[in-house]
């Protein structure tokens, strides 16, 4: 249920986002106030506190952020306190992000490997998965992979790890 209510907000405020040409201001700041949220859970744990009152949630928030952000973003965060969604911000704000790399037909890869890698490689990787789109990547290195490349495109992973490789020859071994 907070899903289907999360992707309405969202497609909300895209869309008016997009009717007031404020698109790539406010994908921006969303993604600000995403890293906020996530990494400073006492922020989100204070707007969703049910004993405080919006206006003294509006007045902190204001305190905090307020010169840090357009009105626009402003009206949709009160928007959301007001309306005691703050339990589904993140996923708003992710639900946002999926429409806006929809709109600029941006792909979102995450490349996983057990070793940093080169930029020759990187840029191989990019080439081939994004021949008519913009590639938004994110690296990460995971060393129980051992090595080879584990590829999350979108809703598709691509799993060329070696310990997947060892995963597959020890349960064709089991009876």
């Amino acid at each position: 249920m907070s899903v289907v209510v999360a992707k309405r907000y969202a497609k909300s405020f895209f869309d008016l986002a997009k009717e007031k040409n404020n698109l790539e201001t406010t994908y921006k700041e969303i993604n600000s106030f995403l890293k906020i949220f996530k990494s400073e859970i006492t922020v989100l744990n204070f707007l969703n506190n049910p004993v405080l009152s919006y206006e003294k949630k509006r007045q902190v928030f204001e305190k905090m952020f307020g010169s840090k952000c357009t009105e626009f973003i402003k009206s949709i965060l009160f928007f959301i306190i007001k309306n005691k969604r703050t339990n589904i911000l993140i996923q708003i704000f992710e639900e946002f992000n999926s429409l806006f790399h929809k709109e600029k037909n941006i792909v979102k890869v995450e490349l996983t490997t057990a070793n940093n890698i080169s930029d020759d490689l990187r840029d191989v990787i990019i080439s081939k998965v994004g021949k008519e789109k913009k590639i938004l990547l994110d690296e990460k290195v995971n060393k129980s992979l051992m090595g080879g490349v584990l590829l999350q495109i979108e809703d598709k992973q691509y799993d060329s790890t070696v310990r997947n490789r060892l995963n597959k020859i020890k349960s064709s071994f089991k009876i």
